[in-house]
């Protein structure tokens, strides 16, 4: 969380560079021609404490941590899930192939939840993709439970398809909102998230 603070610190601080560099350069326009001086405002700097800034630092931190639980629940499959489906009788290729067919449909989803953003909402993309991905790794814990290793199958690849479409969701708006949030430091942004 100090992480997040500090870097979300640091973005606050070139949003306030850059609005100090484009007042300098408007300064030096009005001098040139004293027309525009008389009808040219000055910037005025926002407080750094403003509920706006204290809201986004909590929102990118939310998002930052949800984005690492969301990572980490993606691998912590891999020790178990092969000697379960070797219980079942699956070939190591089938296995392979289950565990690639959610990135592969967050691939696939990814473009289609980001034209139906503006549509659909950010929030709801957002908590939807979340309950998704979180829904179909609870399940994915009962394919133990199937009575055939056909079922195991079946229910492992079509989990593993929702997982992926709710990643898709999830990270399409994730990365959607804290640009929003952070418009003028967008590297720095995505540079955190995938941190």
């Amino acid at each position: 969380f100090l992480y997040v603070c500090v870097v979300a610190q640091i973005m606050e601080q070139n949003q306030d560079s850059q609005s100090s560099g484009l007042q300098s350069s408007e300064t030096s326009n009005d001098e040139v021609t004293p027309l525009l001086m008389s009808t040219t405002q000055p910037l005025r700097k926002e407080n750094k404490c403003s509920p706006q800034r204290i809201r986004n630092v909590i929102t990118f931190s939310a998002l930052w941590i949800a984005y690492l639980l969301l990572s980490a629940a993606y691998s912590i499959i891999s020790p178990f899930y092969p000697q379960e489906a070797k219980n079942y009788g699956v070939s190591t290729l089938t296995v392979g192939l289950i565990v690639g067919v959610s990135p592969l449909s967050t691939v696939i989803f990814s473009p289609i939840f980001g034209y139906f953003i503006p549509q659909i909402g950010l929030k709801f993309m957002l908590v939807a993709g979340a309950f998704l991905v979180g829904g179909s790794f609870i399940l994915l814990g009962f394919v133990a439970m199937m009575p055939s290793s056909l079922l195991f199958v079946i229910f492992s690849v079509l989990l593993r398809i929702t997982e992926g479409i709710g990643s898709a969701s999830y990270f399409t708006s994730s990365f959607t909102l804290a640009t929003v949030m952070y418009p003028k430091s967008v590297g720095m942004v995505m540079g955190v998230l995938e941190a």
